[in-house]
């Protein structure tokens, strides 16, 4: 993603920076406890420093700004460590580029001229030519672009910023409007897929507000923290689900990041100042910040770990001590990478760690604390959900870490099946270098995975299997724990999209089964599917009537019931149940257990009036006009 100016000067420092491969350094050394490499960047000819870059997010190459005049743009192949430089024209007063894709498409800038004045969107292709954007035009503002990291679609906004568009390369511009209520948009960053970007909204009535775009949803405006008065976008998340952007308040600017899980999160940058530049990683978690103050510029660097520090002071926590002073200009994808300049030198800076990551607490453990005591899984559960390194490691984070850091080769080290990660979903048995014995169904079915499944329903489950590689039967088995089998069966290989092997189980809702995937004659490998049967709501039989049965008619009282006493969902929905049901899952006055205190309850009390039975809401041993009291305010 890229950072935002606040003016679209040509000097403007700032840069979007994505993963990049280094070449060792020896004048930019790390110290030996350092867990990163740094190296140097070469200098274009002419220039004394590059005052913003982007990098791939593969690292194979970058496009780095000049501080010549004017300025020029130079792609670095870090393969060779060679520069070409690009076409622009001459003389411009203004020249940007937001991202660079991995085939090396500068996927969205701009150029600014000063005769005749006007600022135009760019794509740079392969060759270094310049592709200009589909709308022409002149004036003092021009058409600022945000594009994908992989190229296409590009955004951008027509000169006179009516309209946000997205421009595919090789096709036209294709409209999608402004929200309602605004005057002008001004497009500032593309998400990885293309499929969301955000931007800039001049509303009519109440000024500069930041906006996300998104194919499902289109329009949403970013809430205002409180106290804030106004607010702008600058960067949007690879995965499209977070937002970096600056909001106004009454001693200055505070950059924020903002997502669905967390809503609004000040950055607590320095009062008094104004954000001059912000660049973002890829998944939002760190974030490169200039500020101006009373005393010149500042350089800072907030993170969703450990707040926000001065550039010294992140460099440092990372093991890095350069000599002189530190600017990060960016991040990559998962804050692993960076673009920093030390001095006039821009260096790359190669596997950064997470502070909150390897500290306290067991990954597999809910604690109040952010991270966990691993660093690798650590860092893999934070990339997928920023919150586990953000606020606290709850049971959800455990979950993940679960599915991501489990390596299901043994009963006791099982991969959870997560709805939310696909990948705990996919298994190998190539992977598993160790013959076991647990028991099966079969003999020679010795190289396994293992997973574990967390019921949703009472009932049952269906455990399915779609492979794509397999040598020879597959067998399926559960187990209520390491060595307690409850199932096994044998069956053919099952090619996806065709009928594959299969297991059906009983279960309760909460409680972990065991799942183990092997095949017969060694390798299988696939994507494993888990399908809940439910018995609650599955039958005709009523909540508030034994029967003999399992589980009753109405799905959410019977969830409840066997959640009391899961005996009703496994063995009978006896007297007991009934009572239990008629006790937690209805209203007072719904004599006649349908859901709703109607008139055929109001009848059934009135024919009972002065006796006793279940006519006698409050238990008084008489129906009489308390219980009719009761009935009628829960009418309905």
């Amino acid at each position: 993603m890229r950072p935002s100016t606040t003016e679209p000067a040509a000097t403007s420092c700032a840069a979007h920076l994505l993963a990049a491969a280094v070449l060792a350094s020896s004048s930019f050394a790390p110290t030996a406890s350092a867990q990163f490499t740094v190296a140097p960047v070469p200098q274009a000819a002419g220039s004394s420093r590059y005052t913003h870059a982007a990098l791939s997010s593969d690292g194979s190459m970058a496009v780095l700004a000049t501080d010549t005049s004017p300025v020029r743009l130079t792609r670095w192949n870090s393969a060779t460590n060679a520069l070409v430089e690009l076409a622009a024209p001459a003389p411009n007063i203004g020249l940007f580029a937001n991202k660079i894709a991995d085939n090396g498409n500068i996927s969205g800038g701009w150029y600014q001229l000063a005769s005749p004045f006007v600022r135009r969107g760019a794509l740079w292709l392969p060759d270094g030519t310049l592709s200009i954007g589909p709308f022409g035009g002149s004036g003092s503002f021009g058409e600022p672009v945000a594009s994908s990291t992989s190229g296409s679609p590009l955004f951008i906004t027509d000169f006179n910023q009516t309209a946000l568009f997205e421009w595919p390369l090789g096709g036209g511009a294709i409209p999608h409007g402004r929200p309602a209520g605004t005057a002008f948009v001004i497009a500032r960053d593309g998400n990885a897929f293309g499929s969301a970007c955000v931007f800039d909204a001049i509303t009519n009535t109440l000024g500069r507000r930041a906006y996300r775009w998104t194919a499902a949803n289109g329009f949403a405006e970013i809430p205002l923290p409180d106290g804030a008065t106004a607010s702008r976008a600058v960067a949007i998340s690879d995965d499209g689900s977070r937002v970096i952007g600056v909001f106004t308040h009454g001693s200055g600017e505070d950059g924020f990041l903002w997502s669905t899980a967390t809503g609004v999160v000040p950055m607590r940058l320095p009062a008094g100042g104004t954000v001059d530049t912000l660049a973002a990683s890829g998944d939002a978690s760190i974030v490169a910040v200039r500020m101006q103050g009373s005393s010149g510029p500042a350089s800072f660097v907030w993170t969703l770990f450990d707040g926000a520090m001065t550039s010294a002071a992140f460099a440092t926590s990372r093991g890095f001590n350069p000599t002189g002073s530190i600017e990060f200009l960016d991040f990559n994808a998962n804050g692993r990478i960076a673009l920093a300049r030390v001095g006039a030198q821009s260096v790359l800076l190669r596997n950064l760690g997470r502070t909150q990551c390897g500290l306290t607490g067991d990954c597999f453990a809910a604690h109040a604390t952010p991270g966990c005591n691993t660093p690798s899984c650590c860092e893999s559960v934070c990339a997928a959900d920023f919150y586990c390194c953000a606020f606290i490691w709850d049971v959800f984070c455990v979950e993940s870490a679960e599915a991501i850091c489990r390596t299901g080769l043994t009963c006791a080290d099982p991969r959870r099946l997560a709805e939310g990660i696909p990948a705990s979903f996919d298994i190998d048995t190539a992977l598993d270098p160790t013959a076991s014995t647990e028991a099966s169904c079969v003999d020679g079915d010795v190289h396994a995975v293992w997973c574990v499944y967390r019921a949703q329903n009472y009932g049952a489950v269906l455990i399915g299997l779609c492979t794509d590689a397999t040598d020879g039967p597959v067998t399926l088995s559960a187990f209520n724990s390491c060595g307690d089998k409850i199932a096994c069966v044998e069956t053919g290989d099952g090619s996806c999209g065709f009928s594959g092997p299969e297991l059906g189980f009983d279960v309760q809702q909460g409680n972990d089964y065991l799942i183990r995937i092997s095949a017969v004659k060694g390798r299988v490998s696939g994507t494993i599917t888990a399908t809940p049967i439910n018995i609650c709501g599955a039958i005709a039989a009523s909540c508030a009537t034994p029967h003999t049965n399992i589980g009753c008619s109405e799905e959410a009282c019977c969830v409840s019931v066997c959640a009391f006493d899961p005996l009703c969902c496994i063995s009978m929905w006896d007297a007991s149940c009934a009572a239990t049901a008629r006790a937690i899952c209805y209203v007072a006055g719904d004599l006649d257990y349908s859901g709703h205190v109607d008139a055929g309850d109001l009848a059934g009390l009135l024919s009972n009036w002065g006796l006793t039975g279940n006519t006698d809401i409050d238990g008084n041993g008489t129906t009489g006009p308390e219980d009719l009291a009761e009935l009628l305010s829960n009418w309905g």
